[in-house]
């Protein structure tokens, strides 16, 4: 002991001293902060799960019972629907939007344009499509048709359901998945289910939505709802969905609030990682020959989610899934899943723009709902904007520019051929290259140039409009009219004048 205070009393030994104290109170500081980070985390997710339970009550609601074949390439479907007229008349029907029915004839197929074909289908079709084993409303049978070619507008008799009244609509299907590299399509082993389930159709102005299904862009509304899923699928695969999942042997079983869809994808030979991140469980999953690449992606999906949780406000869910998936572009956002093209995988640099973009969906698609068919740009070119966001919190100013100019730039200068403008509806677009430059990259022009009108405040109008839009749908005017109030000038003409003018 006296040896050790001799050398205290020395110079050196004071100055160990001091480093001794530093270190003590560094290794305090960091269990502080610790237990400080720790309890942030838990405190977003009671708050996410609060928001979600709020969000949920009173939704209609979805029990939805899946067998899935990969011996004949189909799906038995058995879904109960709790409907409640919300529309203050008397409804006689209940439109169905059954997208997979689109996949039955090449005529209709989204999957079949020129551009894609040898993409998606290779040398030669392969049909899909929707069989109506049977429809009941309130334990009678119910009569049903088809109101389109394409047999994705299923009208159901219902009698006559008054204002507020609530019925249980219960429908049987037969899905034939075809061998397609789309969003509903097999390829190989996995099994891509978008857009599978049949889904109460949006309602507007005194009637149902009965919008084509389109090839680009994302043709497709459905309202906020509340899913029970189970799915029965040999034990040798693996199910990943937009619900978080259990698995009992060959059943999976889920639930998921205020959810606009539920996807799927079930594939044998995949790998997964998963981590947390703010409480929000996040899986990545690919082939084995990939497994190198997932880790990224995952990586590069926990960095988007805090790089957004921070500007734009909580992620909707308590999980979220990415996959790597065959598709002709570049990824798919579902509520809570994201299937992305396996071309992303091959560099970095393109598989973290292709994650930010499609992350960032998650706030401009799902919880922020929009007219896709309509405005198209109102989630493409905010979740456009938001990737560049990222790249700046992420890897600073200096790399966002260069991705500004990469593609937003790029895309300025682009000679479109078709009469096209970032506002137009899908149907305007024949291709999907043109699509994505202009809707993408032109239409973020204009949230850049209102960026530059409002002095750098546009991340957090966004922010604003995920508040009041949560688990809503916002229209054009509902967007401008929020952006008016929040920047406190008339940014209507420099809207009109980047979403409507040809260049």
């Amino acid at each position: 002991m006296k040896r050790i205070r001799d050398i205290i009393k020395t110079k050196y030994g004071k100055v160990i001293l001091c480093l001794a104290a530093v270190l003590c109170i560094a290794l305090i500081v960091t269990g502080v902060l610790h237990i400080s980070g720790r309890a942030e985390r838990k405190r977003m997710a009671e708050a996410r799960t609060e928001r979600l339970n709020e969000a949920a009550e009173g939704l209609d609601s979805y029990d939805l019972d899946l067998i899935i074949r990969p011996g004949d390439g189909t799906v038995a479907l058995t879904e109960e629907i709790t409907f409640t007229n919300r529309t203050g008349e008397t409804l006689d029907e209940i439109i169905l939007r059954t997208w997979p029915g689109a996949f039955s004839r090449e005529e209709t197929s989204p999957a079949a344009i020129e551009e894609v074909y040898g993409d998606t289908y290779g040398a030669a079709f392969s049909a899909g499509g929707i069989r109506v084993d049977g429809t009941w409303v309130d334990g009678r049978i119910a009569g049903n048709h088809f109101e389109d070619d394409a047999c994705t507008v299923l009208s159901i008799a219902c009698g006559a359901i008054a204002p507020q009244q609530s019925v249980k609509v219960l429908l049987r299907v037969s899905l034939t998945v075809p061998e397609c590299a789309y969003r509903y399509g097999r390829c190989g082993d996995i099994w891509q289910l978008g857009n599978i389930i049949p889904l109460i159709a949006v309602r507007e102005n005194g009637d149902w939505v009965r919008d084509e299904y389109y090839p680009v862009g994302d043709p497709f509304r459905s309202e906020c709802a509340n899913f029970t899923v189970k799915v029965t699928l040999p034990e040798e695969y693996t199910l990943l969905c937009s619900a978080p999942m259990t698995r009992n042997g060959n059943v999976w079983t889920g639930t998921m609030p205020a959810a606009r869809d539920i996807a799927l994808i079930a594939g044998k030979g995949l790998v997964t990682e998963e981590k947390d991140v703010n409480g929000i469980r996040v899986i990545s999953a690919a082939g084995k020959a990939d497994k190198k690449a997932a880790e990224t992606a995952l990586d590069l999906a926990a960095d988007a989610l805090e790089t957004y949780e921070k500007l734009y406000g909580p992620y909707p869910y308590t999980a979220l899934t990415l996959a790597r998936c065959d598709l002709p572009f570049e990824g798919m956002a579902y509520p809570g899943l994201i299937m992305l093209s396996g071309n992303s995988y091959f560099r970095e640099e393109t598989l973290e723009i292709t994650v930010a973009r499609q992350v960032a969906q998650q706030w401009f698609s799902v919880l922020a709902g929009t007219d896709s068919y309509t405005h198209p740009w109102q989630d493409e070119a905010l979740s456009e904007y938001a990737m560049l966001s990222y790249m700046r919190d992420q890897h600073g100013e200096d790399r966002r520019q260069r991705v500004i100019e990469e593609r937003v730039d790029a895309s300025l200068q682009e000679n479109i051929s078709s009469p096209v403008t970032p506002g137009s509806p899908i149907e305007y677009f024949t291709y999907l290259t043109d699509y994505t430059s202009v809707v993408y990259d032109r239409g973020c022009a204009a949230l850049l140039a209102a960026d530059l009108m409002t002095g750098g405040r546009i991340d957090a109008f966004l922010r604003r409009y995920c508040e009041v839009f949560a688990f809503r749908t916002a229209s054009r005017d509902d967007f401008e009219t929020l952006l008016n109030e929040f920047a406190g000038m008339d940014l209507r003409p420099l809207m009109t004048d980047y979403l409507d003018t040809l260049s």
